[in-house]
């Protein structure tokens, strides 16, 4: 259970549960009577949240404002830049006047993990021979991205991040372990490991309509 004072109250607290359980097949009496050659075959599996605030600023909720004094001097005119403003052809911000810079974000949250875990651990020939097999999954969603706008929204201000991107990653691992011990006192031992692993976006900031091509 988290909290932060970088979002809204309703969105400033996060529960993010987890848990796991196992089952070392190996311990049960029906396999030490059958295959006494195994010293564990454990199962195991998780599955849980994890929250995260990366990204986010203080206070999103809040946008910001600037006071713009003098802009540059306007082609054929001989303002000073002090109270003028221009519009048109050489539209200028001369003279002072109060602009929106940021735009906040009330419906900033966490960004949110969710982990899933499959996998066995086996040992046998008193633990010469081990190794285990994993699978793996994970969902990121609510990543904090800068908000892409079409080129048509025409305002000068900015947005701050939005919990717009998604992403998913999943894999395997394999895993076999060799360990001798010789009657000399030399030991050795041996690891073999295979692995794959898939990154993919899901969601990204792009503006509305973009053609799929373009994605």
């Amino acid at each position: 259970y988290n909290g932060t004072d970088r979002f809204l109250p309703g969105n400033q607290f996060g529960f993010f549960p987890s848990g796991s359980v196992g089952w070392d097949i190996a311990k049960e009496s029906f396999v030490k009577e059958n295959l006494s050659f195994l010293d564990q075959f454990k199962v195991r599996y998780s599955l849980g949240q994890s929250g995260s605030e990366a990204g986010s600023v203080k206070r999103m909720y809040f946008g910001s404002f600037v006071y713009t004094d003098k802009g540059d001097d306007i082609p054929g005119t001989s303002s000073d830049g002090t109270g003028d403003l221009f519009f048109g052809q050489y539209f200028s911000d001369q003279g002072g006047y109060v602009r929106e810079d940021e735009i906040g974000n009330p419906n900033a949250t966490w960004e949110t993990a969710t982990k899933e875990n499959l996998g066995v651990d086996f040992a046998m020939f008193n633990k010469r021979v081990s190794g285990s097999v994993e699978f793996f999954n994970e969902y990121r969603e609510n990543i904090f991205l800068d908000p892409t706008l079409p080129f048509y929204y025409g305002a000068t201000a900015t947005f701050k991040k939005a919990n717009i991107g998604e992403v998913k990653k999943q894999g395997y691992e394999l895993t076999l372990n060799y360990s001798e011990s010789l009657r000399n006192g030399f030991n050795y031992y041996v690891r073999l490991t295979y692995g794959f692993n898939e990154n993919r976006i899901v969601v990204y900031s792009e503006p509305s309509q973009t053609p799929e091509h373009l994605k």
